[in-house]
């Protein structure tokens, strides 16, 4: 940058290297904020930014930030060589010489690694070469997490064959498509080892064991039918997952302190789970249960202090019976149509999933706060709506209900049913409707939904991305013919009945400006590309491809100046959403709203943000330091751990 000052004739020209003079945590967050590949092509900028990009604590290797798939072969029978083009090789070419070049130049100016993140196709011998130079590498630089995510060509499993995994500051260590063969392990300071879709025999995973004596979170997805018996005695361990096992076996678990199970059942294999400490599990969480045999009721009531029990995808499920006197979060998601009891006097929180399940003696969990029900019917009859009436009913005494549906013919009752319907239920008085299509109008909603609850004194109506709140008594509210909504808010009285009408965001903050970003559905290209107020984002991730439509969203939003961002995350399991490498940088951001996400490794430079929600959000202490960091003005913190 130069500066120029003139006096008389004489000009005297000051030169001032401003960018090379910056500090370097600010160089490292301007890194953090770009894609690899260009935060690699700063070194041309100044001498000094030469190499501070390669000596980061944070490496991150992908081969789909250089456009190729990772491993798009997943048959040696059945290539698709249409994919695996002249451009594919280039481009997996281009990314070893990234790797090659980027390891000699770290060898001189690296001092230690943080997190290291490996992902790729590795082809050839001089691609395996690489691999174990990297880790090697990383091990040496005394790495806390360590992420390696690796396949052979036609889609198998990279031969992880006698690598040595030494050493004294590692505390995370994910492995994902691998075999694991003759390795060693000695990672005293391990807390946290998960295996996912890795083929292992039964000595290398004693061995794996041994090598972690503190390990405290242990989670698996097995390919190995030479892993018959699997048993896990560490003692520290407070947290065991296993995951979709396919092939049959047993488990057992030993350790004294085990605090968190979770299991995931395939419905073609069967596993006999045997954990000699029940009475110290607080969190159970089971997927894809067979109950053909009756036994899932038993199996959950053997854990006595139960404090969270998560349910989903189960089978042959009639009954179930829940006597927990601890419980006091409850999620029961994807059954068909059965009838659960659930006797838990301090349950808080129940959501729910399904078919026409009852609840019967839900009443007496006094305490019941939040519930929350998806409503998802497979027909709209009259069997539904009597069933939904008496849902409303039965949690009547619940300080916030939600229902959350696609469409408002889910909650409107047909006109037939009104005297079927009766009597009217009084003792509701504070519903959330949460409804994804805009077809409805919050008239037609308090015409065929409300008047069956004249009792209700405080109602959010979100249709699309608009919510109104609406407080006040609800009897002879439907008779309105419309309610005149200001932006701003303000008190009408209609017939004699006092009501507040706001136009809010989901998450409570007044909205003073209209959003300006709309997008056309026939031509999925974005109108009103000047300026974004807000952003609401609430979808299943199902893909890599709906993974990069979340980034792109993101960026936009970012880019236009948004001020308000809502993002409510899952994949198509109902499990949170990776919300990974992420660069939240925008200086007009004031409300920043993430549910049921994992963040980790994302960057936030938020100089202007005042309101921070989390709420079902997992997040490690480095990454939450790191955001709060990036926040430097932030007035309200809501936090709802995972």
């Amino acid at each position: 940058m130069t500066m120029t000052t003139g006096g008389g004739d004489k000009e005297d020209t000051d030169r001032v290297d401003r960018i090379s003079s910056l500090p370097i945590d600010i160089i490292r967050r301007i890194h953090l904020c770009l894609p690899r590949v260009d935060a690699v092509r700063t070194s041309v900028l100044s001498q000094r930014w030469r190499t501070i990009w390669a000596s980061h604590p944070k490496i991150y290797l992908n081969e789909e930030d250089f456009g190729a798939e990772f491993s798009v072969f997943r048959d040696k029978d059945e290539v698709d060589f249409s994919k695996y083009c002249d451009g594919e090789k280039e481009k997996r070419k281009a990314f070893l010489t990234y790797l090659q070049k980027s390891l000699d130049i770290r060898h001189k100016y690296f001092e230690h690694v943080d997190t290291f993140f490996l992902r790729m196709t590795v082809e050839n011998a001089s691609a395996e070469s690489l691999v174990k130079k990297w880790i090697d590498f990383a091990l040496k630089k005394k790495v806390k997490t360590l992420h390696i995510s690796l396949k052979s060509r036609y889609g198998k499993r990279f031969d992880l064959c006698n690598i040595v995994f030494i050493a004294a500051t590692l505390v995370d260590l994910r492995i994902e498509y691998c075999q694991i063969s003759n390795c060693s392990f000695i990672l005293p300071t391990l807390s946290s080892l998960c295996l996912v879709d890795v083929f292992i025999e039964d000595n290398d995973f004693k061995d794996l064991l041994a090598g972690c004596p503190g390990i405290e979170q242990l989670r698996i997805t097995l390919y190995s039918k030479k892993l018959p018996t699997m048993v896990v005695s560490n003692p520290t361990l407070k947290l065991f997952g296993l995951y979709y096992p396919s092939f049959n076996g047993k488990v057992l678990i030993e350790s004294k302190h085990l605090e968190s199970f979770e299991f995931s059942f395939s419905r073609k294999f069967m596993w006999d789970i045997e954990i000699t400490s029940r009475t110290t599990v607080r969190n159970l969480r089971l997927r894809g249960v067979n109950d053909q045999d009756r036994t899932l009721t038993h199996f959950i009531n053997e854990f006595p202090l139960l404090e969270i029990l998560v349910i989903s995808d189960c089978s042959n499920l009639q009954n179930l019976y829940v006597s927990q006197r601890n419980l006091s979060s409850f999620e029961i998601y994807h059954v068909d149509e059965v009838e659960v009891r659930i006797d838990a006097p301090k349950l808080k929180s129940l959501e729910y999933t399904g078919g026409l399940t009852l609840f019967p003696g839900i009443e007496a969990s006094k305490g019941l706060e939040f519930v929350r029900f998806y409503l998802n019917p497979e027909m709209l009859n009259d069997g539904w709506y009597i069933w939904l009436r008496n849902i409303l009913e039965c949690f009547a005494h619940a300080k916030h209900l939600s229902l959350i549906c696609q469409s408002e013919q889910a909650i409107i009752f047909p006109d037939e049913l009104a005297e079927v319907l009766l009597p009217t239920i009084n003792d509701l008085k504070n519903l959330e409707i949460r409804i994804d299509s805009f077809a409805a109008t919050s008239q037609q909603i308090l015409d065929g939904f409300v008047w069956i609850l004249p009792g209700l004194k405080t109602l959010s109506l979100t249709l699309g991305s608009i919510t109104k709140v609406i407080e006040g008594s609800m009897s002879g509210l439907w008779i309105l013919s419309q309610i005149a909504v200001d932006v701003k808010s303000r008190v009408m009285s209609r017939i004699g009945v006092e009501v507040k009408v706001r136009v809010v965001s989901r998450i409570g903050v007044e909205v003073k400006v209209k959003v300006v970003s709309w997008v056309d559905g026939e031509s999925d290209q974005v109108l009103g590309r000047d300026r974004v107020d807000s952003l609401f984002l609430r979808m299943t991730v199902e893909k890599s491809s709906g993974e990069l439509l979340v980034n792109k969203w993101i960026s936009f939003a970012l880019e236009n100046k948004v001020k308000m961002l809502c993002l409510s995350l899952k994949t198509i399991y109902r499990d949170r959403f990776y919300l990974r490498g992420v660069a939240f940088c925008a200086t007009t951001l004031v409300g920043l709203t993430i549910f049921d996400c994992e963040i980790s490794n994302c960057s936030f430079m938020l100089p202007a943000l005042k309101l921070l929600c989390l709420l079902a959000v997992c997040i490690e202490d480095d990454d939450f330091k790191d955001l709060s960091a990036g926040c430097p003005r932030i007035e309200q913190l809501l936090y709802r751990e995972y």
